[in-house]
């Protein structure tokens, strides 16, 4: 990814308590919904929310305002994060 060319993974599902009759997943734990927050800004994807913000709860809120996540999606050069190191299978 560049600037100008940026994944687009839809809409984020964060804070939405269950309570969407029109999204499927709406009916996430708040962890779930802090992992998808979390996941799209390592992807460099727009971060934009289907929630209404005008009735956030605390944990909704401290998710979609956590600076340090934010920064990862923030990159200037638009890259999206890489793996570098793969988990070692061990035998025992």
């Amino acid at each position: 990814m560049k600037p100008g060319q940026w994944n687009d993974f839809d809409m984020l599902v964060v804070g939405l308590n269950g309570e969407s009759k029109e999204l499927v997943g709406a009916g996430a734990s708040n962890i779930e919904y802090r992992a998808h927050f979390s996941l799209w800004s390592i992807l460099a994807t727009p971060l934009l929310t289907g929630t209404d913000v005008r009735n956030l709860d605390a944990y909704t809120l401290e998710t979609l305002t956590n600076k340090e996540v934010i920064a990862l999606n923030q990159d200037p050069l638009g890259k999206q994060a890489k793996t570098v190191k793969k988990r070692v299978k061990y035998m025992f």
